[in-house]
């Protein structure tokens, strides 16, 4: 049996996402996980914000992620709700 490696991610949230998650918390997430399995994992944890989350993006100070991108090294990320503009 091998110990499943996790790393600390610190993840803030914005607009409508605050109404259900923490504006800004701490989760210990599997070392290679996808961004696609993070907002699994947040859908699953909070399941109010699910429709939300299935059409949120993964960003890091730099880069908006594709949903595949491997969050292994990274230890800040935002969730960026859709949004609407002109």
């Amino acid at each position: 049996m091998t110990d499943m490696k996790t790393q600390l991610l610190h993840i803030a949230v914005f607009a409508q996402l605050k109404d259900c998650l923490p504006e800004r918390f701490s989760k210990e997430i599997p070392e290679n996980i996808s961004c696609a399995g993070l907002l699994e994992m947040l859908m699953a944890e909070y399941p109010d914000a699910a429709p939300v989350l299935k059409l949120s993006r993964i960003a890091s100070e730099q880069e908006i992620f594709n949903n595949g991108h491997l969050l292994s090294g990274v230890d800040k990320v935002f969730v960026l709700p859709p949004s609407s503009g002109g």
